[in-house]
């Protein structure tokens, strides 16, 4: 298989996700900028809070680009896990909004698609009003230390004509 035609099939894969209708957006498509992500290499702690700035910026992901942060230099032992989780698993963290919707997230999909080596619940202060700014309480945040199993990601490059790419 090309690389042309992996590409082709990788972008094909996509056809399936549902659209996003920017039409009835408050901003033009061009005034939401791209893809948000933070990017931090710093070779002493830093605390979250020093992220919110930024966050705040993509507070408004309407335009369908995502967003998130992308972290050099974690360590494993702060997440509780191994260093070799922590290098060979993806962090997928996932904020809830509603926390009586994890059961079911996680039974829908996370545990169908992934093989869930860890589970790490943020710690968060009790009271979010002593930070001021904050309308409402901000969402309980679960962080999945994950692999795709391997029968999805054949399952998935079967269904895209991508057998012959590599994992």
């Amino acid at each position: 298989m090309t690389n042309m035609n992996l590409i082709e099939n990788i972008l094909e894969s996509r056809s399936s996700l549902p659209k996003i209708d920017n039409s009835v957006a408050l901003r033009s498509e061009a005034a939401e900028g791209g893809c948000g992500v933070i990017g931090i290499a710093c070779s002493e702690k830093i605390a979250g809070r020093h992220l919110l700035q930024s966050l705040i910026q993509m507070r408004n992901r309407g335009n369908g680009k995502g967003g998130g942060i992308a972290a050099v230099g974690l360590v494993p032992e702060e997440f509780g896990v191994s260093r070799k989780i922590l290098e060979e698993d993806y962090l997928l963290a996932v904020a809830y909004l509603d926390s009586t919707v994890r059961d079911e997230v996680e039974t829908s999909s996370i545990h169908p698609t992934f093989e869930v080596d860890h589970v790490l619940q943020q710690p968060h202060i009790a009271d979010y009003s002593t930070l001021g700014g904050l309308d409402v309480a901000p969402p309980e945040v679960v962080y999945y230390f994950v692999r795709v199993k391997p029968e999805v990601a054949e399952e998935f490059k079967s269904a895209h004509n991508m057998v012959d790419a590599r994992r």
